[in-house]
């Protein structure tokens, strides 16, 4: 009996350690670490689930950062596409070759060059990142060359299709890790209270904020919104001034932006600056200090960026929209990816 306790502690401890080196890694400025992080967090997320059972609540927090470095990984790959067809006119009707007006209208030679543009950024920027997905799906590493082995003869005969088409991106894989995440959290706020309780809400209230960056990327907007507002329903029982509450709010806004809510969007935006700004006051009360004073510039920053974007909507007219969600996006990146909204340095959170 004893050995058993010890292998079970020896295994969650192993669990742990991945989750808490995969939360690392992910934490870190450069994108370059992501790819690195969904292995961890992968692999936290089997050890944990094989020690408690899939939807366990011991498995919540890893379902939680796996989710999330999912997500940042089908960012990644965005930007990485959007960087392969830039050399593609597609706004502007040019008969020149190389342009697309309409990707419906692409030539197969148009086609095909555009495929292979985005294989090759894809390679080149990810080369460790099938094997990370593999992995997850099929399970170790050696069940995966096995796996590979035995078809190789099969793929002979059908050279012309892909491999693994049913595979599911990391959008969709995001989506359902964040699901179990929303549903190991929630058990634990049914059944737990006091500050426990609390920290459970909190946690929860990120899980409904990631899944509405989610349907973001996947162009659900009216699932965002429904997600985005059970968020802030539950970061508005937090602080006033809290960066996370003022995240919510920030996304509301895109995602009502991107569907076309015009005015709510206006109006979320508003109120995510007024808590920047209370935040600001709030710490300048404080008097100063490095980490104060960096975190004061760092919203006076963030603060100019919403509101120039809050001053693009109410000038761009109606039949611009599409042209003001691109801007949008672009602009998501370098206020909530490259500067969250939730990292704190100082103050209250």
């Amino acid at each position: 009996m004893s050995s058993v306790v010890e292998n079970h502690l020896e295994r969650q401890e192993f669990a742990t350690e991945l989750l808490a080196n995969g939360k690392r890694i992910l934490s870190l400025p450069s994108s370059e670490h992501v790819p690195t992080a969904v292995y961890e967090l992968s692999a936290a997320t089997k050890a944990f689930s094989e020690l408690y059972g899939e939807g366990a609540v011991e498995c919540a927090e890893a379902y939680f950062y796996y989710g999330k470095s999912l997500l940042a990984m089908s960012k990644i790959e965005s930007v990485v596409l959007s960087n392969a067809l830039a050399g593609l006119d597609i706004d502007t009707p040019d008969t020149t070759e190389g342009s697309v007006e309409d990707p419906e209208k692409c030539s197969k030679e148009e086609r095909d060059e555009v495929e292979l543009k985005v294989a090759e950024a894809l390679e080149e920027n990810f080369e460790k990142h099938e094997s990370i997905a593999t992995a997850h799906i099929y399970g170790a590493d050696e069940d995966v060359t096995d796996s590979e082995d035995e078809s190789e003869g099969e793929d002979e005969t059908t050279e012309d299709e892909p491999e693994r088409e049913d595979e599911p991106s990391d959008l969709e894989l995001a989506w359902e890790v964040l699901e179990l995440a929303k549903n190991a959290y929630t058990k634990i706020v049914e059944t737990s209270h006091g500050l426990k309780k609390v920290h459970a809400v909190s946690s929860l209230s990120d899980v409904y904020l990631s899944l509405g960056e989610v349907s973001i990327e996947a162009e659900n907007y009216p699932l965002a919104v429904k997600d985005l507002v059970v968020a802030l329903g539950m970061k508005r029982t937090g602080p006033e001034d809290s960066r996370s509450l003022a995240e919510a709010l920030y996304q509301l806004g895109v995602a009502h932006t991107y569907a076309g809510n015009m005015l709510e969007s206006d109006v979320s935006l508003g109120n995510a600056i007024a808590v920047l700004v209370k935040r600001k006051k709030n710490l300048e009360k404080l008097g100063s200090s490095h980490g104060i004073d960096l975190e004061v510039v760092d919203l006076d920053g963030l603060v100019k960026d919403i509101e120039n974007i809050v001053s693009e909507q109410r000038n761009m007219p109606k039949n611009q929209a599409g042209k003001m969600v691109t801007s949008l996006c672009v602009r998501t990146d370098s206020i909530v990816v490259a500067r969250p909204l939730d990292m704190t340095t100082g103050g209250s959170a």
